[in-house]
């Protein structure tokens, strides 16, 4: 004999959902925009260290592709219309089309790429997680050493000097850090 599921539920259930997805993406928005704001300028850049980077790879690994990107595109939107989410001093557009804007864009592929390895079963075990999530940070350094250089007419030996080789050493303790967390979130939710 078939129960039937009540209605009722399956709309409780949804609102449920719905609820901790728009609440989830909410939340990394907030944390990337918390993250920007621990920074370090070092004197030969625009670009600063900060724990953003840290918190786009995460949205996407912990949320998956769509809504690691939709956290992201939301920071970006915040950042748009003047809210301070980003480590620049400038405000609105200014920063999006600065020197650092690259990044910035770069955070929306980052988040989506590390929701499709996510999805895909790459951060299963620590070191193959570690690798993924490095190659996934690579998808803001890209487009943000291509717009650092045509933003401010260097040469490609000045723009990976200033927007690339002083990040890696970070980067790699920032992945580390974004694989234990997904290590420890994954022992979690296993029974």
């Amino acid at each position: 004999m078939k129960t039937a599921f009540p209605v009722s539920q399956l709309r409780l259930v949804s609102l449920q959902t719905v609820l901790i997805s728009c609440l989830s993406v909410v939340g990394f928005t907030v944390l990337t925009a918390l993250c920007a704001h621990a920074k370090i300028y070092l004197p030969f850049t625009p670009v600063p260290i900060t724990l953003q980077s840290m918190a786009v790879v995460l949205s996407g690994a912990v949320l998956g592709a769509n809504k690691g990107l939709v956290s992201q595109v939301l920071l970006i939107l915040l950042g748009w219309v003047g809210l301070p989410v980003f480590s620049s001093n400038l405000e609105g557009a200014q920063v999006i089309f600065g020197s650092t804007g690259g990044y910035i864009l770069g955070f929306m592929l980052c988040a989506y790429v590390s929701g499709l390895l996510k999805e895909r079963g790459a951060l299963k075990k620590f070191g193959l997680s570690t690798f993924a999530l490095f190659v996934a940070s690579f998808f803001i350094f890209v487009p943000g050493v291509i717009w650092l250089k045509a933003m401010l007419g260097i040469s490609w030996s000045a723009a990976l000097a200033m927007g690339l080789y002083p990040f890696i050493v970070g980067d790699i303790l920032k992945t580390l850090a974004s694989s234990s967390v997904i290590w420890t979130l994954a022992k979690i939710k296993r029974p």
